[in-house]
């Protein structure tokens, strides 16, 4: 007799729209990795100030996930307090119609929330009124001590909800570890992030004899510190002028550009803006390494990418990616030191033809693969609907 598939409801507060189209990328992986195993289903509610309809419902099918997005149109004038009541009433009411269109007929079996706060208050009201049991999956940095946002005020939210949901599943232990220190406490199960392996494939052939760094971050220098990049590749290019950064970002490249001409690196540099996931993996499998400089994070999403092409990391000894980066597959500087990181790279460099690019990318098919994220969540989700 076949099992029948779970139904999964995943909740974010964070998901690709048309009003921010990267934005939660990583937990629309996390929904196709889920889909191989169960029936999944995204709702998300979001505000776009462009519409002049109250409401819109958007919905998608693409790989077995089927995604409903309820797009609510931004009020003009804004009065504290006021304002946020009335918006949060908006959001639970859209979220209650967007239930009910989905499950006219039978609830979902679990929902899977992302992002702890708010999304446990959303799937918190279903399982009060519908008995329908919830995890969330953590990715936010703000419990990290280098992150200047934090719960604040509204922590006792953090560690009420946290133990209402039958299981926390951060993106690394090293979060895990944050959370906890906040005194949120709760039933743990780490879950890193996902990557589609057939997407990010083995490198291709080198398009030229050029050494190709590749960059892929939101460029908020407060994290990502790309100044510092810049910084240490002034240093690089005194001494070999055979490189070319790549950059992919949907951030503002236009903050640097005076300093790129400054410290003389116009020519170093190809700024490729926003690219699809399918653009990105095309990049990456022509470059040699990627190279990251963040003053925090937790586990990005582009690394795991970089070893599904085969590609040997650079990064900081920061959040939870030194869990995973290893001798094999790359090297870690400390944060925010621009000597340590010029002297990686010159050290990657030279000797780039040791890390061997099938090891790499067998290791990302052994750690982030969707099957082997899907089938974590769903072990997760039976033992949840056990207790």
């Amino acid at each position: 007799m076949v099992q029948q598939k779970l139904k999964v409801l995943f909740l974010s507060a964070w998901y690709p729209t048309r009003v921010k189209p990267t934005n939660g990328n990583f937990v629309e992986k996390h929904a196709e990795a889920v889909a191989l195993y169960a029936n999944v289903d995204v709702l998300h509610v979001c505000f776009d100030s462009t519409m002049t309809a109250k409401s819109e419902y958007v919905f998608s099918e693409n790989n077995g996930l089927r995604t409903h997005i309820i797009y609510l149109k931004k009020s003009g004038k804004q009065i504290p307090f006021i304002s946020f009541l009335v918006k949060s009433i908006k959001i639970l009411n859209a979220y209650r119609h967007g239930f009910d269109k989905i499950y006219s007929e039978k609830d979902p079996d679990i929902i899977h929330g992302n992002i702890l706060i708010p999304c446990s208050l959303i799937a918190f009201y279903f399982k009060l009124f519908k008995r329908i049991p919830f995890i969330i999956t953590e990715h936010w940095t703000g419990y990290l001590p280098q992150d200047p946002n934090k719960p604040g005020k509204s922590l006792f939210l953090y560690r009420y909800f946290a133990k209402k949901a039958s299981c926390l599943a951060p993106v690394t232990h090293n979060l895990a570890k944050a959370m906890q220190s906040f005194g949120i406490k709760g039933n743990y199960s780490v879950v890193p992030n996902v990557v589609d392996t057939d997407i990010f494939r083995e490198k291709d052939k080198k398009i030229d004899d050029s050494f190709h760094l590749l960059h892929v971050s939101s460029l908020l220098d407060v994290q990502k510190n790309f100044s510092g990049i810049l910084f240490a590749l002034e240093q690089l290019v005194k001494s070999r002028d055979d490189l070319v950064l790549e950059v992919i970002s949907d951030g503002d490249m236009e903050q640097y550009q005076k300093k790129i001409e400054r410290l003389g690196l116009s020519e170093y540099i190809i700024f490729h803006g926003r690219k699809t996931t399918e653009e990105v993996a095309a990049i990456m499998k022509y470059c040699d390494l990627l190279l990251l400089f963040s003053n925090y994070e937790n586990f990005p999403c582009v690394i795991a990418e970089a070893w599904s092409c085969g590609l040997p990391v650079l990064s900081t000894r920061i959040g939870g990616i030194e869990e995973y980066l290893n001798e094999e597959n790359g090297m870690l500087t400390e944060p925010n030191n621009i000597e340590a990181l010029h002297e990686a790279l010159e050290k990657m460099m030279s000797s780039i033809d040791l890390y061997d690019s099938k090891n790499i990318r067998t290791f990302a098919l052994d750690h982030f693969s969707y099957n082997i994220i899907g089938s974590q969540f769903e072990t997760i989700y039976k033992t949840a609907l056990k207790r």
